[in-house]
């Protein structure tokens, strides 16, 4: 049963996730491009299980490694936990997207800063006096 991929897999993990796709070990060798003898020795457990191979065949039937749990592919779409699709497409312009908001952002901020103007700031000799206006003056004279 598959029902989520593991960062250590086992042969029988391998098997089934070959299974899940109908697939026979000789396709799934031929797939992942390695020599056929390479992965009957890891369903097998002779040799230890190559997680790239294993990853390939889950990604493969349509299961996301770890910060996509819940995200399918299905007919060439990525599938959010929320059932949202993107395509191909979709996901190359998000880039693009994303620097379109910075750059939107940006122009608001100096917009709002024209709008809004910060009040000039008093002179340092100015701050100076302000906060010395409570002196008192002392006669010092002999009485």
């Amino acid at each position: 049963m598959i029902d989520t991929i593991t960062d250590n897999p086992t042969k029988t993990d391998l098997y089934y996730a070959r299974v899940h796709l109908n697939m026979s070990a000789n396709q799934a060798a031929d797939f992942l491009g390695i020599h056929r003898t390479t992965y009957k020795r890891q369903e097998t457990g002779n040799s230890k299980v190559c997680i790239a191979a294993y990853k390939a065949l889950m990604m493969l039937s349509g299961f996301m490694p770890e910060p996509f749990t819940g995200w399918r592919i299905i007919n060439g779409k990525l599938y959010s936990p929320e059932n949202e699709g993107y395509s191909p497409g979709e996901i190359r312009a998000s880039e693009f997207r994303r620097k379109q908001v910075f750059e939107l952002e940006r122009e608001i901020r100096v917009l709002q800063r024209q709008l809004n103007p910060e009040p000039a700031k008093a002179p340092e000799t100015a701050k100076y006096a302000a906060s010395h206006d409570n002196i008192v003056n002392v006669d010092f004279k002999k009485r």
